[in-house]
């Protein structure tokens, strides 16, 4: 019966479910996500590999100053702001006040380069493209693609293409439009993933008093793997930068600089031509009397040694660490001998014995200098051990 009782049950009715398509589109499920990938830097803790990372500050807090630093230091495998760079290329494209910035390109050689010379992995390029121009991001690609062998052939793979400024690369549109943030955000994607750089758009921050947030729509911050924010107070000459944003890191580090006035020259009407340099400060940023401690140093072989590792895992010469006690199966290393040519290769202690000629005494003399050589290699390598920068095992060599 019906549950009210005047007719016969009702059958359930039959529900039919359709089986299993014979061809299935193809899966976008995730495999086996337990294997963990190094993490790639070219500025230690600060600026990851292949990303998008923004830089930005007010008017006047050095931004332009701040980029060519860090081009000019990744480029020498020189520490940027204390931290440990892996010997990168950079593409910097200036789009307002050309002059200006030759002018510090000027200052800068006047003061880390005795022979005045542009590092082989810097290239200036005047103008930015167009992220709103699909036709215009397209040709930026295919130009980052043409200029890579060159870039390998200095020894500074191009790893890092600066937009100074994001405004321009916008032609002027408001950043605070969504109808243009969108589309530049994806240029920039493309721009990444096509050329393997990590692109660097140097940006105002908002108008608002007391604002700390870059200028715009929050998609540009959302999208961003990294931000870097630079401010000034009270019109001091001391900057704080500030790392606001990491993913999958600790964000908050802050590191504080100045500018210092170099004299270039006089000009035609006997006035005086100048710029300035970034200077990197060891002091507490929110509190000038406090030194910060940075910790002992690895000195100029081990940063040199640091240099070389970093090279190799960047151009696919390490390789995978045997199966040592507590080692991650993902781990790339290299071996000792190898890293000592590659070292030296890079410079430590000299490039080339400088004296080839067959002269009496030579044969000895050269054979001391590569015992030199060895030992600075071995004192470097101690040290970055000491300090637990690697790890030493069977004749390998691995950051830990």
């Amino acid at each position: 019966m019906s549950p009210d009782g005047t007719g016969p049950l009702t059958p359930p009715i039959a529900l039919s479910f359709p089986g299993p398509s014979r061809e299935r589109p193809p899966s976008n499920w995730a495999g086996d996500l337990r294997g963990v990938q190094d993490e790639q830097w070219l500025v230690k803790g600060m600026v990851p590999s292949e990303a998008y990372v923004g830089i930005f500050g007010r008017r006047g807090s050095a931004k332009s100053f701040f980029g060519l630093e860090m081009a000019m230091r990744g480029a020498l495998a020189q520490p940027f702001l204390g931290q440990a760079t892996r010997g990168f290329g950079s593409l910097y494209c200036v789009g307002e006040k050309q002059k200006a910035f030759s002018k510090r390109v000027a200052a800068w050689l006047r003061v880390n380069d005795p022979d005045e010379a542009m590092p082989p992995g810097v290239v200036i390029r005047w103008g930015v493209p167009d992220l709103l121009d699909p036709a215009s991001v397209i040709d930026f690609i295919a130009e980052i693609e043409e200029r890579k062998p060159d870039f390998e052939a200095a020894g500074a793979p191009l790893k890092a293409v600066f937009l100074d400024t994001l405004s321009r690369a916008i032609r002027g549109a408001s950043v605070s439009d969504l109808a243009v943030a969108g589309p530049a955000l994806e240029a920039i994607q493309q721009i990444k993933k096509q050329t393997g750089v990590t692109v660097l758009p140097l940006a105002h921050v908002a108008k608002a008093q007391g604002a700390e947030t870059l200028k715009g729509a929050g998609e540009w911050e959302d999208m961003a793997d990294a931000l870097i924010r630079i401010d000034r107070k009270d019109g001091s000459n001391r900057r704080t930068v500030t790392l606001s944003k990491q993913s999958d890191e600790i964000d908050g580090a802050k590191w504080a600089f100045e500018l210092k006035r170099i004299d270039l020259g006089l000009n035609s009407d006997g006035d005086p031509i100048t710029s300035c340099v970034m200077v990197t400060l060891d002091c507490d940023p929110l509190d000038p009397d406090v030194k910060l401690s940075r910790g002992p140093k690895l000195g100029s072989a081990g940063e040199m040694i640091r240099a070389a590792l970093n090279r190799m895992l960047d151009d696919g010469r390490a390789k995978q660490v045997p199966a040592f006690p507590g080692v991650r199966g993902c781990q790339k290393g290299a071996m000792i001998a190898d890293l000592r040519e590659a070292s030296y290769a890079l410079g430590l202690h000299h490039r080339h014995f400088e004296d080839e000629s067959d002269e009496p005494g030579q044969a000895k003399a050269k054979e001391k200098w590569r015992e030199v050589r060895r030992k600075t290699f071995k004192r470097g390598l101690e040290r970055m051990h000491e300090l637990n920068v690697v790890r030493q095992e069977g004749g390998w060599v691995w950051f830990r």
